[in-house]
């Protein structure tokens, strides 16, 4: 709209121009003849008027231009089209650096542009851009939807990479902090404290967040940041919270190997090895399942079935260098 705007102002000047130069045609012809030219007082008026209307209308134009381009903007992110507003908002961008409404789509539009890509190659170059966008945003002054703009910088670092956990957190707790608390702002919190090796703090926002939705994923998480605080009974409830949910094969797979894990780690080794045959009727061909069997056996004193796991180990995986230990020395 702003072209628009030079464009009637273009025209005006040329109209005015035009006056002008009658003006003075008309003054040089008066010289001649004696008369004084007398521009009417109702046509200077109304060259005011019109050019008082032509920068009110470009204005009011150009507040209205910003309200519809919002509209339409969050008519096209409802819709998920992230292309068509990182396109429109870039091209804004072009022309006024500083736009925060442009700034705020945009840098969200890379965001879920980039979380949504399947390489890290894809992703990090958007994240960087989103990340770039939104921090640009933040240097000005009354902001809007800014607890909004520290929630998605705070999991835009995290997923970005696990050195920025720090900042991370930095952002995710302001969000917090201004209000904002999303389905997942609390397991962000977590995963990012887990990554910086603070397991009690990821534990207390993995269990805020367990009050606002509770899933598979989050139940494995808590488990894992219980074993690695050596919190071995509480790893062990929300394991099997974990197993007894999922309708995810593979993920209860994996709860059943951390349990078989976790037994073994206390020495449980009976049950560990009930654990442990209850995975392999549900995958016979992994070697990790026949291995760890093995080791059981071998704390249990029952060296035979010990012996008969690490060769099933090595039939599996000819490589394995723990099953060739056990049995070649």
């Amino acid at each position: 709209m702003a072209i628009d705007y030079r464009t009637r102002l273009i025209v005006l000047l040329s109209f005015l121009w035009c006056i002008m130069r009658t003006s003075i045609r008309s003054k040089k012809q008066t010289k001649k003849t004696g008369r004084n030219l007398v521009i009417p007082t109702s046509t200077i008026i109304l060259l005011i008027a019109l050019l008082a209307l032509f920068k009110g209308a470009a204005g009011l134009n150009q507040n209205l231009t910003t309200q519809i381009d919002s509209v339409d903007i969050s008519l096209i992110w409802e819709s998920g089209d992230y292309d068509r507003i990182i396109e429109l908002t870039e091209q804004e961008l072009e022309e006024n650096p500083l736009d925060t409404i442009a700034l705020i789509y945009c840098g969200f539009s890379y965001f879920y542009k980039g979380v949504s890509q399947v390489s890290n190659e894809r992703a990090i170059p958007l994240l960087d851009r989103a990340i770039f966008l939104l921090r640009k945003v933040l240097v000005q002054e009354d902001v809007p939807m800014k607890s909004r703009i520290y929630y998605i910088l705070g999991k835009a670092y995290l997923h970005k990479n696990y050195y920025y956990s720090d900042l991370a957190v930095f952002y995710l707790g302001k969000s917090i902090e201004d209000g904002y608390v999303n389905d997942d702002s609390f397991e962000y919190m977590g995963q990012a404290y887990s990554l910086l090796g603070d397991y009690n703090q990821s534990i207390n926002f993995y269990l805020k967040a367990l009050e606002i939705n509770a899933t598979d994923m989050l139940y494995l998480k808590i488990s894992e940041d219980y074993i690695r605080n050596r919190m071995y009974d509480e790893s062990e409830k929300y394991l099997k919270l974990m197993i007894d949910t999922t309708r995810d094969e593979l993920l209860k797979k994996k709860g059943l190997f951390q349990l078989a894990n976790l037994y073994y780690d206390m020495k449980n080794y009976s049950r560990a090895e009930t654990v442990l045959l209850e995975l392999i009727g549900l995958e016979k061909g992994n070697e990790n399942y026949h291995f760890l069997l093995g080791e059981v056996y071998f704390f249990l004193n029952d060296i035979p079935k010990a012996r008969s796991e690490w060769h099933k180990t090595a039939r599996i995986n000819p490589k394995h260098v723990g099953a060739l230990r056990r049995l070649y020395g």
